[in-house]
């Protein structure tokens, strides 16, 4: 390119670091081989080789889980919101959270990416059907359904903003809007 003269602005790029994949790759392997110490040892070396790598800090939560040490687990879920940056790693652990009937998660994974980025569409439709699949639960009360639903029409609502031409947004507001009894609101949709 450079001889053609296609390429007239070279630059120098650093790649994200791929560490904490390769390193929790690593810990699944020797857990699965039945050696969580030897797991744990990858882990304990890498975070002192390497203490300012991003990667590694994303992927704890996965590593404890794997490990099956549960405390440190939590207590690295709990944690996270400090560590991560980037929305779509919470809107992924959302929609993890969302495949496993995990609501509450789900709907706290979905929170902390739109505190990253409030126009984030993608986080909006699915914090709105993290609570409208918690609305329909079985064991949800009428008052915690009502609660869960506007919850759902606020974040809806926000979405609709963000993207006005989407009608699967539109035809859901119009049937929350119906079963809550606000006729002017389903009109005017």
């Amino acid at each position: 390119a450079i001889k053609a003269r296609l390429h007239t602005d070279p630059s120098s790029e650093k790649s994200p670091s791929m560490l904490g994949d390769i390193v929790l790759k690593t810990v699944w392997l020797y857990t699965n081989k039945g050696d969580k110490s030897k797991a744990n040892q990858v882990y304990e070396k890498a975070l002192k080789d390497f203490p300012q790598d991003n990667s590694l800090k994303l992927v704890k939560s996965d590593i404890y889980l794997t490990l099956g040490m549960m405390d440190k687990y939590k207590e690295a879920i709990d944690n996270m919101d400090s560590d991560i940056t980037d929305p779509r790693v919470f809107d992924n652990l959302g929609a993890a959270a969302m495949k496993s009937k995990n609501y509450d998660s789900a709907m706290r994974y979905f929170q902390s990416s739109i505190k990253l980025d409030p126009s984030n569409y993608y986080a909006l439709v699915n914090l709105s059907n993290a609570n409208l699949e918690k609305g329909n639960l079985a064991e949800t009360s009428a008052e915690d359904q009502e609660l869960l639903y506007k919850e759902a029409i606020t974040n809806l609502e926000k979405a609709h903003q963000v993207k006005p031409e989407e009608k699967g947004v539109v035809a859901t507001l119009v049937s929350l809007y119906d079963f809550l009894g606000r006729k002017e609101k389903s009109a005017a949709m």
